[in-house]
């Protein structure tokens, strides 16, 4: 039961299916997702009213204990995802699609096809694009719901029988990552106007230099943006804080 924040008397919760989640964030809901592994914290997240409920290849290394996601299986989704599955009533259910699950699109479709069919998700979850995004129209295109992932993905090193996988990748639109790389460039070295969001980044630049400011400051410009696009808001440059208060400024800025 959810309680109406006007009224504060609990209201019906309804099942959260993938077209009730396009709604609520055409409507602009708040949408509330973790991770869960087992039958027990599912419970306890669709208790507490979690929309989206995610079985993560971080089961690797939170549950199996391994160094990292690699690896993690198909049939490891399948199974975690079956026994969260069981401790749902509300939520919607997404699969994570472990490494090179989704290398092909025929590939992509059978590991999708098992954690929907035997592991009970409502969805998949897969991590790229470029060419990864013909798997993904694969998938859409026999009514596979896709999640995507909105953020860093790991970059691997391979040579000869050396494997790594390394810190972030520069997957994405490169005009796009351009367009903000420069954007933060101009901000930190060309303005003059003051703004929280560049007094946080010349913070950055003072501890760990200035290409590395450079980046986070393009990343918190995508957060702001995928914001301002989202509700229509104008971007605020903040008041000028006193020592100590800059990062509560940013945060401001950022929500």
């Amino acid at each position: 039961m959810y309680a109406n924040p006007a009224t504060n008397t609990p209201t019906a919760r309804s099942v959260v299916t993938v077209p009730r989640l396009r709604k609520m964030k055409a409507d602009g809901e708040r949408i509330a997702s973790l991770t869960a592994y087992d039958a027990s914290f599912a419970r306890v997240l669709d208790a507490a009213g979690v929309d989206v409920v995610l079985v993560g290849d971080s089961l690797g290394m939170v549950i199996q204990g391994h160094a990292s996601t690699l690896p993690v299986t198909v049939e490891d989704i399948v199974y975690h995802t079956a026994c969260v599955a069981r401790g749902l009533k509300k939520a919607l259910l997404v699969a994570d699609m472990p490494f090179q699950s989704y290398a092909t699109p025929e590939r992509a479709l059978d590991a999708a096809t098992a954690m929907l069919a035997r592991g009970g998700a409502s969805m998949v979850k897969l991590e790229g694009a470029g060419a990864l995004l013909e798997s993904i129209r694969f998938l859409a295109e026999r009514d596979i719901p896709v999640c995507a992932h909105l953020g860093l993905t790991p970059r691997r090193y391979q040579s000869g029988e050396t494997d790594i996988q390394g810190r972030v990748s520069r997957c994405g639109d490169e005009l796009a990552r351009t367009a903000l790389y420069e954007a933060a460039h101009s901000l930190l070295i060309r303005s003059k106007k003051w703004s929280a969001l560049r007094a946080w980044g010349m913070q950055i630049a003072k501890r760990r230099g200035m290409a590395r400011a450079r980046v986070a400051i393009a990343r918190k410009l995508a957060t702001i943006l995928h914001r301002m696009w989202i509700d229509g808001a104008d971007f605020q440059f903040g008041r000028q804080q006193k020592a100590g208060s800059v990062i509560t400024a940013i945060t401001f800025v950022a929500a």
